[in-house]
């Protein structure tokens, strides 16, 4: 029975992010476009995710974001910390890129489990990272709590809230829900909102790709 519930955790687990590692040989990719809309004015912004499973427990990680004004890039390898007999699970991030012309380093901790619910099994991950530019030792903090079910092996739902500080100067929360579908073996379609928690009102509707290989 334990052996039963510990595959169907692993059916249910999120296709990026959190600690779990790609696999020796394994990537994904998810490319999404973001219209938002609010006090900030309107625009699009696009993202580019990938992961590469380099061994059976180092992933590389390429993250870029831009949009008509600023981009952003980050590059950096994953490597599990410590698994408890509970299915705790923690990993180290570490890498570095350039934000808006400056260099950065950015330093990570992911935390994520396995998880059953009425619906169906999912996961719960909390990504922590602190990003700094070298230049100014300037650094934002980061963290991205997410809950996630599958209700079938073609759906899944997911809860997402994102949170960056800048200590002393600015705090902002994002509430981001998304639906994801998958088509045939390698490809998922997803769709999802955004929503400003804090400051200013911003909403945004998110379109994007998975492909898993």
């Amino acid at each position: 029975m334990r052996f039963v519930c510990v595959i169907l955790c692993l059916l249910a687990l999120p296709a990026q992010a959190g600690p779990w590692p790609r696999g020796k040989g394994h990537w994904f990719s998810s490319t999404s476009s973001t219209w938002s809309d609010g006090a900030f004015g309107s625009g699009f912004m696009t993202s580019q995710y990938m992961e590469y499973g380099i061994s059976d427990r180092l992933t590389m990680v390429v993250d870029v974001r831009y949009d008509q004004v600023h981009f952003s890039g980050v590059a950096y390898t994953r490597i599990p910390l410590w698994t408890s007999e509970k299915g705790h699970r923690f990993a180290l991030e570490m890498g570095g890129g350039i934000d808006r012309g400056w260099a950065i380093s950015r330093a990570g901790l992911s935390y994520g489990k396995g998880i059953e619910t009425r619906w169906g099994g999912g996961w719960l991950t909390v990504d922590a990272a602190a990003i700094t530019v070298t230049a100014t030792r300037a650094t934002t903090y980061k963290v991205d709590a997410t809950v996630g079910v599958s209700p079938s092996d073609r759906w899944k739902a997911i809860l997402q809230v994102q949170t960056s500080t800048v200590p002393g100067l600015s705090f902002d929360a994002k509430l981001a829900p998304s639906v994801v579908r998958r088509f045939g073996d390698h490809v998922w379609g997803e769709l999802g909102l955004t929503h400003t928690l804090t400051g200013p009102q911003q909403y945004g509707l998110k379109f994007g790709v998975w492909l898993e290989f």
